[in-house]
Parts: C-alpha cells; structure tokens; sequence
C-alpha cells in the first residue's frame, strides 16, 4: 500500500502554484502599482493608512519571496487589495 498526499489542491490554487512564476509576476506589478497609487492619493497623510498598507503589501512580498505555498500569497494579496480598494475608498471622501 503506498502512501499518497492526502490533501490536493483544486482550482485556483491548483493552476497558481503550476504557474507560479506568472502569477507572482502579476501580483508583484498588480500589488506594487495599486499600493502605489494608494499611497500617491493620499496615503501618506494618515499613519494608520500607511500602517496598514505597509503590513499588507510587505506581508505579500515576504511570502513570495520566501516561497511559501501560493494558497498563502494568494490570500495575502486578497488583503492586500482589500485594504489598498478601502484605503482608496476612504482617502476619497
């Protein structure tokens, strides 16, 4: 009886870690371009704004650097995005 990995991956996930050198390109330019813009509208007026997209984004950049499973990267970028899209948000009103 020979031992197989229990846990597989589907989806998403399946396609990003076969394709990992195209999708952490995208995301680097994806991440590094949105955080950019953030911090250019007015990012930088407020520290809890420049708090929270400097954990994000260094957060997402560390995990593709270190190689980590790209389940991982690809949940850091979500929240990455997610405080960039509110960051914006707020700066706007």
């Amino acid at each position: 009886m020979s031992t197989q990995e229990t846990t597989q991956e589907t989806g998403i996930f399946k396609y990003a870690e076969e394709n990992r050198f195209g999708v952490i390109s995208l995301l680097l330019i994806f991440i590094g371009c949105v955080g950019g813009f953030t911090l250019s509208m007015g990012g930088l007026h407020s520290d809890a704004i420049l708090i929270g997209l400097i954990v994000t984004t260094m957060g997402t950049l560390s995990l593709m650097l270190a190689v980590q499973p790209m389940r991982y990267v690809i949940y850091a970028a979500i929240a990455a995005l997610a405080v960039n899209i509110l960051s914006l948000i707020s700066l706007a009103f």
